[in-house]
């Protein structure tokens, strides 16, 4: 079984937040299921990087922003991040 990556979330928070300079996300909305669960300083973040197609979700429509991260889901969203 995979190890999670522990505190992988905020720390893409924050490194896709770096590349929301001039991204206006207002107009978009978030469909995951736990949306209500994200925190309020990561909601930009998130809200640009699904609408990028960054961040996904699960197999449910859920964010998960409390669950850990396995180092697959860190390497597809890098790959999605770098493309």
């Amino acid at each position: 079984m995979e190890k999670d990556i522990k505190n992988f979330k905020p720390k893409v928070y924050y490194t896709i937040n770096a590349k929301t300079k001039g991204y206006n996300s207002d107009s978009d909305e978030i469909t995951y299921s736990d949306v209500k669960d994200i925190a309020d300083y990561a909601i930009d973040s998130v809200k640009w990087a699904y609408c990028a197609g960054i961040m996904t979700g699960d197999e449910n429509g859920k964010f998960n922003p409390k669950a850990g991260t396995t180092r697959a889901q860190a390497a597809s969203v890098f790959m999605r991040l770098y493309k």
